[in-house]
């Protein structure tokens, strides 16, 4: 088989493809009305953009969105306020409820209660629901070395052998909580 190429184009062009798109779309678009101006790709007003679609989702009434802006806060170290918005959500949402077990766990956000961090590590591998299958795996690691710890449950041996093994990991590395 004879490999064969074509020829690159001559003319190159110094458009963004963020022009590109705002072409394609009407300027008038609200929805990518700010994707064409270049000041706006600061950190701050990304975080508020972010802020604002999900606050429309949240009006919505869309499931995931007290989540989504509780892991806003939480990825930009704003731990009180992401706590609020997992509490929003916890009874309806296991990712929220994953959350809130390891901000209490580590007491990010609020006073450290090992206690309940385990509780809500616990609702998340007991639940036969298929929404938390994707976080059993995290959660069960996660009580296996708070038993191992004896950090918010007394030191239990067997339990602390247990939960990792569910996880099919057998070695105790870095986690969440």
């Amino acid at each position: 088989m004879k490999l064969t190429s074509e020829p690159l184009p001559q003319e190159s062009s110094t458009e963004t493809v963020l022009r590109t798109i705002s072409k394609i779309h009407s300027i008038e678009s609200e929805a990518i009305k700010w994707v064409a101006c270049p000041q706006n790709y600061s950190h701050a007003f990304l975080v508020a953009r972010a802020e604002e679609l999900v606050n429309k989702k949240i009006d919505a009434g869309e499931p995931l969105a007290y989540f989504l802006k509780g892991q806003l806060y939480f990825e930009e170290g704003w731990y009180e306020d992401a706590l609020l918005q997992f509490e929003q959500s916890k009874d309806t949402d296991f990712q929220s409820m994953y959350q809130l077990g390891v901000m209490y766990y580590d007491g990010l956000g609020t006073p450290p209660d090992p206690k309940k961090g385990v509780e809500y590590m616990k609702k998340i591998v007991s639940s036969d629901s298929p929404k938390a299958r994707h976080l059993k795996f995290a959660a069960a690691y996660n009580l296996g070395r708070a038993y191992w710890e004896g950090c918010g449950t007394e030191i239990l041996e067997k339990e602390a052998e247990r939960y990792p093994l569910l996880t099919g990991h057998l070695c105790y590395a870095a986690t969440d909580f």
